[in-house]
């Protein structure tokens, strides 16, 4: 799978129409861009392929520019790591292993 078919990949992922896409990753609100990175007519800049990564954290970078291994990362970003770590703190605690405060 080519460049073209990873970037068209992600929008559908994603549920983004190509302006929405080029918007997201260029801050450009351009369907031409996105639809020109899709069809192969032009390559996204370095910048906009770190954008990608950078605004899609679940994109394996590495997916991204060779096509090799998976799209999405299976080893959690730092951010993920935390947001598992305090949903884990935040469960409630069972009624049997709370003592009563007033004794």
């Amino acid at each position: 799978m080519g460049l073209p078919e990873r970037i068209a990949k992600i929008r559908e992922r994603v549920g983004m129409n190509q302006a929405e896409l080029a918007a997201r990753v260029t801050g450009s609100y351009r369907s031409a861009t996105a639809s020109s990175w899709e069809s192969g007519e032009s390559t996204p800049t370095g910048e906009a392929m770190m954008a990608f990564v950078r605004e899609f954290p679940w994109l394996d970078g590495h997916w991204l520019l060779t096509g090799e291994g998976e799209m999405e990362r299976t080893d959690p970003t730092r951010a993920e790591r935390l947001v598992r770590k305090f949903r884990e703190l935040l469960d409630p605690i069972p009624d049997a292993d709370v003592e009563p405060l007033d004794g």
